[in-house]
């Protein structure tokens, strides 16, 4: 085991990055998609998401986690909580405007 240790280390630093990268993508592109459907503190959040992930990345890649990690997994973890009241908040929004929904705001046939 004293042979594959640093590379078991390597390859789940590079594995870890890669996962953080695709995670980073994805929410950098629901930043672009929120932000032009108007949606600015929802496109914000996914930013602020999108740069602690990128942030988390740089840190593994330099070996740097001790430091940052707790404050990252922070962010992260209430800015996925805000993104989920958000987008629920929204949600809830739109099915009161349905055609069954409570809301005095009806949705057109178009909508």
């Amino acid at each position: 085991m004293e042979k594959c240790g640093p590379y078991v280390e390597v390859f789940g630093r590079a594995v870890g990055v890669a996962a953080g990268l695709v995670g980073t993508w994805h929410d950098f592109k629901q930043f672009q998609s929120e932000r032009k459907a108007g949606h600015g503190a929802l496109a914000w959040l996914h930013f602020g998401s999108a740069t602690a992930s990128l942030l988390l990345c740089v840190a593994t890649i330099a070996e740097a986690t001790v430091l940052i990690l707790p404050p990252i997994i922070l962010v992260l973890i209430v800015n996925g909580i805000l993104i989920a009241r958000k987008v629920h908040h929204e949600i809830d929004e739109w099915i009161s405007k349905y055609v069954f929904g409570t809301g005095d705001e009806k949705l057109s046939a178009q909508d």
